[in-house]
């Protein structure tokens, strides 16, 4: 269970939660959408990626974001607080190489 103040607080702690047990599957869904699964999977996936790279969005990124409503801005820090576990997670990982 999580606890917040606000919505904004929530989303961040879901973020942070989300983060430490699906990570992993958050970043495939990234490649997935982004058209980059060839890359670590190999050619089998080309035609995928070809294919999920026609539906990204290519549009005004700043327009986009003032057309949301304050509820769903707030989700954004659900999204940051990913980002901040993923550093978290890539900095954890190259000390551990570096004291291998």
């Amino acid at each position: 269970m999580i606890y917040a103040k606000n919505l904004h607080d929530a989303y961040f702690a879901q973020g942070f939660n989300a983060a430490t047990q699906r990570l992993w599957q958050m970043d495939l869904w990234r490649k997935r959408g982004m058209g980059l699964l060839s890359r670590d999977f190999g050619a089998q996936y080309i035609a995928q990626d070809r294919a999920a790279r026609l539906f990204l969005y290519r549009g005004d990124m700043d327009a986009e974001w003032k057309s949301y409503v304050a509820d769903v801005r707030q989700f954004f820090s659900f999204a940051r607080q990913l980002r901040v576990a993923d550093f978290a997670h890539r900095v954890g990982r190259q000390r551990r190489r570096a004291n291998d």
